[in-house]
C-alpha cells in the first residue's frame, strides 16, 4: 500500500467514524473546526484524532510528515464540512466533480466559482491551498453537495510533490472545467458560426 493510500484509508475511517452522530463524534468535530488552518504542531487538542491510527507516521523526528498534513488538512476542513450540515460525506464527488456540481447548481456564478479555483490551484504548497479550499468546503456543505474527503485527503498528499502537485492541479481542472462550463444556447460554437445555424 502506497502512502497516498494509506492516508485515504486513515481519513475514510476517520470520516466513517465522525459521521455517527454521538456527543464525542460532535465534541471532535468542534475541536477539528477550531484546528483549521493551523499547523499540526501547533493543534495539540487534534491529535488523538488524526494521530491515533498507526498506519500512518505523522511525525517523523518532530517533524509533521506530508502524511500528516493531508489527514489534518483534510479532517479540519471535513468538519468545516460538517458544521450545521448532519449528513457525513463518506462516500462523495472528487475535488473538481464536486467544484463542478456546485457551479452547476447557479446559486454562486461560474465567474466566481472560477476566479476563487484559479486562485486555489495556483497554490505553492497545502497551507496556501487549505486557505481556499475552505470556503469552497463551506458552500459544497450549504449545497448539500458530498465531496469525498478520503480522495480529497489522497489529493492533498500528492500535491506536496512537485509531480503529483502537477498531476492534481490537472485532474481537478479537468474535471472542473470539463463539467462546468456555461454552455449557451445561441452561442458561438467551436467550429466557427452560431449554434442556431447547425
Amino acid at each position: 500500500m502506497t502512502n497516498a493510500e494509506k492516508v485515504y484509508a486513515v481519513v475514510a475511517r476517520q470520516v466513517a467514524r465522525l459521521a455517527v452522530d454521538t456527543p464525542q463524534t460532535r465534541a471532535d468535530l468542534a475541536k477539528l473546526r477550531r484546528a483549521v488552518g493551523k499547523d499540526l504542531a501547533d493543534s495539540p487538542e487534534v491529535w488523538e484524532i488524526v494521530m491515533s491510527d498507526t498506519t500512518v507516521d505523522c511525525e517523523v523526528q518532530g517533524e509533521i510528515t506530508k502524511e500528516g498534513k493531508a489527514i489534518h488538512t483534510a479532517l479540519t476542513l471535513y468538519g468545516v464540512y460538517r458544521q450545521g450540515n448532519s449528513a457525513g460525506s463518506q462516500r462523495g464527488l472528487s475535488f473538481g466533480r464536486a467544484l463542478a456540481a456546485l457551479a452547476a447548481q447557479g446559486e454562486l456564478s461560474y465567474n466566481s466559482i472560477r476566479k476563487r479555483y484559479n486562485s486555489l490551484i495556483t497554490s505553492k504548497d497545502i497551507t496556501r491551498l487549505a486557505y481556499f479550499a475552505r470556503s469552497f468546503i463551506r458552500a459544497l456543505s450549504k449545497a448539500g453537495i458530498k465531496l469525498d474527503f478520503a480522495l480529497f485527503a489522497k489529493d492533498l498528499y500528492n500535491y506536496q510533490f512537485s509531480t503529483g502537485n502537477k498531476a492534481v492541479r490537472i485532474r481537478w481542472s479537468s474535471e472542473f472545467y470539463s463539467n462546468s462550463i456555461p454552455r449557451e444556447s445561441g452561442g458561438v460554437s467551436d467550429e466557427g458560426g452560431s449554434d442556431d445555424e447547425r
